[in-house]
């Protein structure tokens, strides 16, 4: 059993989530179309391969075969583009980028869709970056779509929880990926983050999902080897090249 820490929360819907180390858990549960590499590269995940046109406008997705849901029901092309328009109604969803700058959604198969965005931008792959979850299960109002028991097609299946102290998953058989070597994963129930590196500091978590000014801390401890992981966000500073000091790149350079 893996023991590990999650701040408290008033959902495990993954796109009403809105905090960060939240979604690592949940991530556990449910899938993403396709995995973001620690290269920044793209690979296959749910999506078993695309075809973006030379404008880069339009995406062609073809989901892997044989996918199913935790409950056993097969995942379709309408399952994602059902949740592409529960993105797009959520006003305070954390993957408002895969819907933003999309046009039409057109269904070809139970496997096959086309998403045709309003403008031509470099970044259509890393927009597939977000959790798909079943129409079957969350196609009912929003207030109930917020404390449904989770399904999902990740490596792991909700199993049970205990009230205001934890969540606990198990090893699911029929990932596509293959069963995990992990049977049981505890989510320690936490109230922040401050609490949840003074519970990893004191051995009662197996690990802690962190800011990379925390994880600095641990890079020589040989017994809590830090992993660094990629993230689909970036940061951006930008001047004002209106006022003359800017226009100086020695200056520009020293803010770097």
């Amino acid at each position: 059993e893996l023991v590990i820490a999650m701040n408290k929360t008033k959902t495990l819907n993954p796109l009403y989530n809105t905090q960060a180390n939240v979604e690592q858990a949940l991530y556990l549960i449910f899938s993403p179309l396709v995995n973001i590499e620690q290269d920044g590269n793209i690979s296959s995940n749910l999506a078993e391969s695309w075809i973006v046109n030379e404008t880069q406008t339009a995406v062609t997705i073809t989901l892997k075969s044989g996918l199913r849901w935790h409950d056993g029901q097969a995942i379709t092309s309408d399952d994602v583009l059902f949740t592409l328009d529960q993105i797009a109604k959520i006003p305070d969803c954390p993957y408002k980028q895969a819907a933003d700058n999309i046009q039409a959604k057109e269904k070809i198969d139970d496997r096959t869709f086309k998403i045709i965005y309003k403008r031509s931008f470099s970044g259509v792959l890393q927009t597939l970056f977000f959790p798909v979850i079943p129409q079957h299960i969350y196609n009912v109002e929003n207030s109930e779509a917020m404390s449904i028991t989770p399904v999902g097609s990740g490596p792991y299946v909700y199993d049970s929880m205990t009230t205001l102290d934890s969540v606990y998953l198990k090893a699911n058989p029929d990932y596509f990926n293959g069963k995990p070597k992990i049977e049981r994963i505890q989510i320690k129930l936490i109230p922040d983050e401050v609490s949840g590196l003074y519970s990893f500091k004191q051995g009662l978590i197996d690990m802690v999902y962190t800011t990379e000014t925390e994880w600095g801390k641990y890079t020589n401890n040989e017994t809590k080897p830090p992993y660094e992981m990629v993230a689909p966000i970036y940061e951006f500073m930008g001047v004002n090249f209106n006022k003359p000091i800017f226009q100086s790149a020695a200056i520009r350079n020293a803010l770097i």
